[in-house]
C-alpha cells in the first residue's frame, strides 16, 4: 500500500477540516432554526391554551344556564299541572270525556258538565271514535 507523502496529506487534511467546519456551521444553523421553531410553537401553544380556558369557562357558564332553565321549566310544568287540577273547567272536560266514552249522549254532557252544545258535540265526536 502506498504511503501518503506529507505533501499530499496537507491538502487532504485541509479539505477534511473545511468539510468539518462546514458541517458544524450547517448543524448550528439547523439547531438555531429548530430552537426558533420551538419557541414559536411554544407561543402558539400558550395562545391555544388560553383559548381552551376561555371555551371551557364559556361552556361551564352555558351549562349552568341550561340547568337553571331546566329547573325553571320543571317548576313551571309542575305549577301548570297544579293549575289544571284545580281548574273546574278542566275537571268538567275530564268528566265529559269519561261520560262520552261510557256512551252518554250530548244532552247528558250539557246538563252534568255544563258544556255548550258545540263543546258537547266535539267531546262526543272525538271520544266515541276511540272505541
Amino acid at each position: 500500500m502506498p504511503e501518503l507523502s506529507s505533501v499530499a496529506a496537507g491538502p487532504l487534511l485541509v479539505g477534511v477540516l473545511i468539510l468539518s467546519l462546514l458541517a458544524i456551521v450547517l448543524a448550528s444553523v439547523a439547531l438555531w432554526a429548530v430552537r426558533r421553531d420551538r419557541a414559536r410553537l411554544a407561543r402558539e401553544a400558550e395562545v391555544v391554551r388560553g383559548d381552551m380556558r376561555a371555551l371551557v369557562s364559556a361552556a361551564v357558564g352555558v351549562g349552568e344556564r341550561v340547568m337553571r332553565l331546566e329547573r325553571q321549566l320543571t317548576q313551571l310544568a309542575e305549577r301548570q299541572d297544579q293549575l289544571d287540577l284545580n281548574d273546574p273547567a278542566h275537571q268538567s272536560y275530564q268528566q265529559a270525556i269519561r261520560m262520552a266514552r261510557r256512551g252518554s249522549d250530548m244532552n247528558e254532557l250539557i246538563e252534568v258538565c255544563g258544556l255548550t252544545r258545540g263543546e258537547a258535540e266535539l267531546v262526543a265526536m272525538l271520544h266515541r271514535l276511540e272505541e
